[in-house]
């Protein structure tokens, strides 16, 4: 039977294991749960008052004009019990946790999360509920990781196992779940961390499956087969899709820096007043995009022509304003879900105009699905991701190829031609949240100490330099002499050696040792040595003076040559 501290040196390294995925499944199973709680309390709000989950068009003005107002209220009340100036959360905040702090997640940044995610969805704010579902489910899987006290490189495995999961249970899509922690959160592809990754996703899906069944968003689409002649009118369609990309970004970007100096009751009430002006003249326009998208498919077939064009150009411009305004001044809530939607109104508009023009029959859904995943590519900078979701949501292999230039030509327009940057990237900078790493703390990290960690040493108490003469001159080849100077308050540390091992009365010199806990990674012990360049640090377990091992800066540095030979 394998004990708890020999699975921990075996999870400190950054290898495929058993151990791995098995925690990678649990991790997947709790985010699972909690994202299924979280879409059914939500669920359970909506039904409430509207008789068809995220459609507020048949609510009465009045209720349209006062719930948004009523959410922001609450979502004001709980930053104002949680003394929250600001609300970090989402996927953004949660990519900076993953990449800096192994995404060991704050109990409360989770918690506020859930409430006021739910909150939002509920009152009708145009955000997704992949933010939430990303956070939840990267918390859920941390706290797990960090209960068992694993080491830090473990706790990011799984944490991206909980986003994994979370994303699957949220949409039904676990392989878009896998490719979008790989592309956007994690940013590289590991095999060790693939692996735990795609068995979460597994859970996710099942999970959700056993509840929710197996449709999603946009299962009601009937992708009718394209013609090929039309692949010339879906390059102007990239073109706009890139435009489109570019300008929300940075009217996005704009209303942050914009309300930044405004306290958050304030921008939370604002939002709400524009939401629900927004709400009160175009119904279709509020919540995550759901609404939205069956609208511009199903609702509108009876319409024809310009009526029609106008209707869904008035119904993509007042959801592109109600998505900026929520998420730009600060109501919490994902990105996705609305750009998913405005990517499905986009493409149903060139799906009219080409209805209108005589050379287009039948083929809206195909439009609407195409621009949606070029939309989702060009703003997030997810193609692989977009891709994949878009394949996964419609079940129809046969818009792979129309949807593979559309995501194509508008990414590469959008960054080359508009220099738009990822919506999650230009998030980070603008709150100052650190996302990139030096190379040598990117190969650390994926190292535990317990993976080399030395455990080829003695301990002496209270030593003079005779004494430490003496045990330096009898310590076996390869170990360490360690100095532990006892206190009241506690004990120091230090490594004793000889300064010239060839004279007959060599000089002991002693270097002070530093401590990390045994869930540390190799980096924190390079930035403890890296100035000067020798030396080593101690690992200690539960307590600093509970002594395990030492790591030496020579492992340190011959580990970054073989990684980076």
């Amino acid at each position: 039977m394998l004990s708890l501290d020999s699975i921990r040196r075996k999870l400190a390294e950054p290898t495929t294991s058993v151990q791995l995925g098995l925690l990678g499944i649990v991790a997947g199973l709790a985010s699972a749960l909690v994202i299924i709680l979280f879409r059914l309390t939500i669920e359970k709000l909506q039904f409430q008052f509207i008789d068809e989950f995220d459609n507020f068009t048949r609510l009465d003005e009045s209720t349209r004009l006062l719930l948004p107002i009523a959410g922001a209220v609450l979502i004001a009340l709980m930053a104002m019990l949680s003394r929250d100036k600001h609300y970090r959360m989402g996927i953004p905040f949660v990519v900076h946790w993953v990449k800096i702090r192994y995404g060991a997640m704050p109990f409360k940044n989770a918690l506020n999360q859930f409430v006021a995610g739910a909150i939002a969805l509920v009152s009708g704010f145009s955000v997704g509920r992949e933010g939430p579902a990303v956070h939840i489910g990267a918390s859920s899987a941390s706290f797990f990781g960090d209960w068992l006290k694993l080491p830090y490189n473990c706790i990011r495995t799984l944490t991206g196992c909980g986003i994994a999961a979370g994303i699957s249970a949220s949409f039904n899509t676990p392989l878009a779940a896998v490719v979008f922690v790989m592309e956007v959160v994690f940013r590289e592809y590991k095999i060790h961390i693939f692996i735990p990754i795609m068995l979460a996703a597994v859970i996710g899906a099942i999970m959700t499956r056993l509840v929710f069944g197996h449709t999603n968003e946009l299962s009601f689409f009937n992708l009718t087969d394209f013609s090929h002649v039309n692949y010339l009118y879906l390059l102007i369609c990239s073109v706009a899709v890139s435009f489109v990309a570019a300008i929300f970004n940075f009217s996005l970007m704009k209303i942050m820096r914009s309300t930044k100096p405004m306290r958050i009751y304030y921008r939370l009430l604002l939002a709400a007043l524009i939401t629900a002006l927004i709400g009160y003249f175009v119904p279709q326009a509020l919540g995550s995009g759901v609404g939205a998208i069956q609208f511009a498919i199903n609702g509108s077939n009876e319409f024809i022509a310009t009526e029609t064009l106008g209707y869904i150009f008035a119904i993509l411009v007042a959801k592109f304003v109600a998505t900026i305004v929520a998420l730009g001044m600060g109501i919490p809530g994902g990105i996705v879900g609305p750009v998913l939607g405005l990517g499905v109104l986009l493409g149903a508009l060139f799906g009219y105009l080409s209805q209108y023009l005589g050379f287009g029959d039948g083929e809206i859904a195909l439009y609407a699905a195409v621009c949606m995943a070029g939309l989702m590519a060009a703003s997030l900078h997810s193609p692989l991701a977009a891709l994949v979701a878009l394949l996964e949501l419609t079940a129809n292999p046969g818009v792979i190829a129309p949807a593979m230039l559309v995501i194509a030509v508008s990414y590469t327009l959008s960054v080359q031609v508009f220099g738009n940057k990822s919506i999650f990237i230009q998030q980070l900078e603008y709150s100052r949240l650190s996302y990139r790493l030096s190379p040598a703390t990117s190969t650390l990290q994926k190292v535990g100490v317990l993976a080399e960690l030395n455990t080829d040493f003695q301990i002496i108490d209270n030593a003079d330099d005779d004494e430490v003469s003496h045990y330096l001159r009898a310590l076996p080849k390869g170990h360490s002499l360690v100095i532990r100077d006892n206190y009241e308050m506690g004990c120091e540390y230090k490594i004793a050696e000889f300064l010239d091992t060839h004279d007959n009365h060599p000089q002991v010199n002693y270097w002070p040792l530093q401590g990390i806990s045994s869930q540390a990674t190799l980096a924190e012990a390079f930035d403890l040595v890296k100035k000067q360049r020798e030396g080593a640090v101690y690992v200690y377990q539960d307590n600093v003076e509970h002594f395990i091992g030492l790591i030496h800066f020579e492992q340190l540095r011959q580990l970054l040559l073989e990684r980076t030979s």
